[in-house]
């Protein structure tokens, strides 16, 4: 598949924005939510924190395959070019979350 700015072949674009917009979504919900008290809307410097982390979750690109018959963990994707990656698709998933949040949830 041909790399583009967009991403790696198929609607990447589409699914970053998807993604964006139910973490940035679920992420006001847990701020509401009295059963969860550590991430409030006063909490600043935590949230900022946590959308970061999100972020990084959302574009992972690394695998991890468990057998627990063998009992053996199998990662991949771990390369300098999937990590530079990795890094350019964070940034973007984090603009992308802070996009949505900005201008649909917090209106």
């Amino acid at each position: 598949m041909e790399s583009t700015l967009l991403g790696t072949g198929g609607d990447i674009l589409g699914w970053q924005v998807v993604i964006a917009s139910v973490i940035s979504f679920v992420f006001e919900w847990l701020k509401k939510a009295r059963w969860f008290p550590w991430i409030t809307r006063s909490s600043d410097g935590l949230n900022w924190l946590v959308g970061i982390v999100l972020a990084a979750l959302a574009a992972a690109g690394i695998q991890l395959a468990f057998n627990p018959d063998e009992g053996t963990l199998i990662v991949s994707g771990l390369s300098l070019a999937s990590l530079t990656a990795f890094f350019a698709e964070w940034v973007r998933q984090w603009i992308f979350q802070q996009i949505v949040f900005k201008g649909v949830v917090q209106r």
